[in-house]
């Protein structure tokens, strides 16, 4: 039952009945991308009934703490996995597509994270993957036609900390809360970053302001950074 063709009439059925009762639902379909099969048995016959197409993501394996002689090879590892699971994804999306020919499905990257956050605080590590994540979905997410991304799952296994009398934000969370000076913003095009460097920015046009994020991804090195801007905005952040 869990064959790509198999899965495939199963959700078929399942799609035209919930649109014979609304027509407005979007609905998307999950898949084991790695495997071509999927593409050619399960994504292609549905896409006609399709917005989207669900693809996970998780960095792993994980210690339970970082700590030791490994740490810098660790934090590397980690840091360094977003510009990895970028590339899977175009590998993704090229398959997608020559298989759904001229309909093209978005893509909903509904699960990402940091493997095993349910036994252990995240720390700095996690959130530096996260803001390096972040980044580079702020750059590529529209031409990639990903129009949901999720990170899963954010309370007690990632982003927020909830206790029995109150909650805090995890160095994830923190790394979400700055990300949001994004939100509703153009994007605007970076030369690549050098080094161990990542950035993203965005531009408001009503004010002229640039909101410009980056992240250090040396476990030991300071970065100097050095902006420049072509026209002349109002005021930088």
């Amino acid at each position: 039952p869990n064959a790509p063709a198999a899965y495939a009439k199963k959700a078929g059925e399942c799609a035209r009945a919930m649109r014979r009762v609304d027509r407005s639902l979007i609905l998307a379909c999950s898949g084991f991308w790695w495997n071509d099969a999927w593409f050619k048995d399960c994504l292609k016959p549905l896409s006609p009934q399709l917005q989207l197409f669900s693809h996970h993501w998780y960095t792993k394996p994980v210690p339970t703490e970082y700590a030791g002689s490994g740490l810098t090879a660790q934090f590397r590892k980690i840091v360094r996995k977003p510009a990895w699971i970028i590339e899977d994804i175009r590998r993704v999306r090229a398959k997608a597509d020559a298989c759904t020919g001229r309909r093209r499905v978005g893509m909903s990257f509904d699960e990402w994270n940091v493997w095993y956050a349910w036994y252990r605080r995240p720390g700095v590590i996690d959130g530096i993957h996260a803001a390096a994540m972040l980044n580079i979905l702020c750059r590529e997410a529209a031409d990639l036609f990903i129009p949901v991304v999720c990170y899963f799952e954010p309370v007690n296994e990632g982003a927020i900390l909830v206790g029995p009398t109150g909650s805090r934000l995890t160095p994830v969370g923190q790394v979400f809360a700055l990300f949001k000076a994004h939100r509703g913003r153009t994007l605007l095009k970076l030369a690549p970053a050098k080094g161990d460097v990542d950035a993203a920015a965005s531009l408001d046009p009503r004010t002229g302001e640039v909101v410009v994020t980056l992240a250090n991804l040396s476990p030991s090195r300071h970065a100097n950074v050095r902006l420049s801007f072509t026209g002349a905005p109002a005021k930088a952040r």
